[in-house]
């Protein structure tokens, strides 16, 4: 049932792992109408505890938002299950959904399910993948709101009236929407220009933030930024000083704002790279990562020893 629900979704469906099985599937077509997906396959599954496999045959259906429903047979002659696909298929395509709930309906002796009948984190799952599109288009939505009248309510601002609140609070979105995308996207630089003129915009208009997210969501960024700080070792020098720079620059623009991301996983990893430092690192380097290390609140003296020794 969760591979089933996953194949309509999933970017490669034919291989995907669900819990402790691997499912891997034959005759797999999907179909999409719209936002409605049609989903049909032979699947084997095998589980990566006992090894023990088994069979199944599917077909799932989805109607946007939540509401999924589908059928798996456990055992069914195939050319039986390739007659009733092809009726499902037929009557997809036609856009005919009542015609496959009714088909569904030919084999009551099989598993029938549902959303409801899903795992929490599996329905977790599914909603967070439907409302990422959605909150794309309402931050699209929001965004052209404020590009057509940001003047308006900036002369408005800084002449003393005062703007509409509905578009105040619009521009309070979406500069909150555009900063958290700024640490989500591109793993290994934050982009300085544009966090500059975030920042500026949200100590012009005295707007609140959401600091505990906010220090969350900086905090991963820039231990994923430090994962790929690997061109410390493999002497690229320039990369890994622009990278120590640029975390440096990140976290000046957000204390402007009263953001400070939580650092400890950020210590940790700084000290493992001072703590593996080879002596055939580039000087500029070293010294760089000392003195990122020292901004982050780390005591590098016994470092700075060994480094002199």
């Amino acid at each position: 049932m969760h591979y089933a629900v996953s194949s309509l979704f999933a970017e490669s469906p034919e291989d995907i792992s669900v819990f402790n099985y691997t499912c891997r599937s034959s005759d797999f077509r999907r179909i999409t109408q719209g936002t409605q997906r049609l989903a049909v396959g032979r699947t084997h599954v095998k589980s990566k505890v006992t090894f023990s496999e088994k069979h199944f045959s599917y077909v799932v259906l989805y109607m946007g938002q939540h509401h999924v429903i589908g059928k798996a047979f456990e055992s069914i002659p195939r050319e039986e299950y390739h007659e009733f696909i092809e009726e499902v298929i037929e009557a997809f395509s036609n856009s005919n959904i009542s015609m496959v709930i009714e088909l569904f309906r030919r084999y009551p002796e099989q598993r029938s399910f549902s959303f409801f009948d899903m795992f929490k984190d599996e329905q977790m799952k599914m909603l967070n993948s439907i409302l990422d599109y959605s909150l794309d288009l309402a931050g699209s939505s929001y965004k052209k709101i404020n590009d057509r009248n940001y003047s308006v309510i900036n002369v408005m601002h800084n002449t003393g009236l005062q703007p509409p609140d509905i578009l105040v609070k619009n521009l309070e979105m979406v500069l909150n929407h555009e900063l958290r995308e700024l640490f989500k996207e591109s793993p290994d630089e934050v982009k300085i220009q544009d966090l500059q003129r975030v920042v500026r915009e949200f100590k012009k208009w005295e707007f609140t933030l959401d600091h505990n997210d906010l220090n969350f969501i900086c905090s991963n960024k820039l231990n994923s930024m430090l994962a790929l700080t690997a061109s410390v070792h493999s002497g690229n020098m320039r990369e890994a000083l622009d990278q120590f720079e640029n975390m440096k620059s990140a976290l000046d623009l957000l204390g402007r704002i009263g953001v400070h991301p939580e650092l400890n996983d950020v210590q940790d990893t700084v000290f493992n790279l001072l703590r593996s430092m080879r002596s055939n690192m580039p000087q500029p380097v070293r010294a760089e990562l000392l003195e990122f290390a020292e901004y982050v609140n780390l005591d590098v003296a016994q470092f700075r020893e060994a480094v002199v020794q």
